[in-house]
């Protein structure tokens, strides 16, 4: 499998993020005091940052360098943009509310199993 170049995979993360939080392309490039064509390379991948950029971009986003370069190649984008949904939902929450959100899903997750289970025994 051919591996992405790093400036594509990093531009199509700053462009889920900057989806998810709602920003158009000018909005960030405002926030970041770059110029808007400027942040559509950068989601092309056109564009190879310096780390001050870098830094500025996902301060405007309000992440870390760390969330930024945290890319997901194996999930599909959908997934991808579901997690960042689920991580900004979670983080708003008290630690015993999450807490509870994960019993929750373990919960959910081992009822699938049975439920696969049993449609396998029956066929």
């Amino acid at each position: 499998m051919l591996r992405k170049p790093i400036s594509k995979a990093v531009g199509e993360r700053l462009r889920t993020i900057r989806k998810m939080k709602v920003l158009s392309q000018e909005e960030l490039a405002h926030a970041a005091g770059l110029h808007p064509t400027y942040i559509g390379q950068l989601e092309r991948g056109e564009k190879n940052p310096t780390i001050d950029t870098i830094d500025k971009v996902t301060s405007s986003l309000g992440i870390s360098l760390s969330e930024l370069f945290r890319l997901t190649e194996n999930l599909k984008e959908d997934q991808s943009e579901t997690i960042l949904q689920l991580r900004s939902q979670i983080n708003q929450l008290s630690e015993e509310d999450r807490k509870t959100i994960i019993k929750i899903i373990d919960v959910m997750v081992e009822w699938k199993e049975k439920t696969n289970n049993q449609a396998k025994e029956r066929s």
